[in-house]
């Protein structure tokens, strides 16, 4: 049949079995450039500094970079938006003068 055990298995046993499931705690490091907290063989958090010689944005820039991008374009849509509508104005103003 299949999927039943054939032995009790103790508590101390599964016990013992599942300790291997805990979750480990993870070393930090200090990061050799700016000397924030940073976990090993990782880019640090705050710096973007990796030690193999690459150095990478750090996700707080990146977001900021791209909140400025998405202003800036909604600012450059609104003025587009906005000169047509005077530009449609001057016409109609045009039209009510002829």
């Amino acid at each position: 049949m299949g999927g039943v055990p054939t032995k009790h298995h103790s508590k101390s046993k599964v016990g013992r079995r599942r300790s291997q499931l805990a979750l480990k705690k993870r070393d930090l490091v200090k990061c050799k450039q700016c000397g924030g907290p940073s976990f090993s063989h990782r880019a640090c958090i705050q710096c973007g500094f990796y030690p193999a010689g690459k150095s990478v944005a750090p996700k707080a820039e990146k977001k900021a970079k791209e909140a400025k991008q998405e202003i800036a374009e909604k600012n450059a849509q609104e003025e587009l938006e906005t000169t047509s509508e005077e530009k449609n104005s001057e016409e109609k103003k045009e039209k009510k003068e002829e």
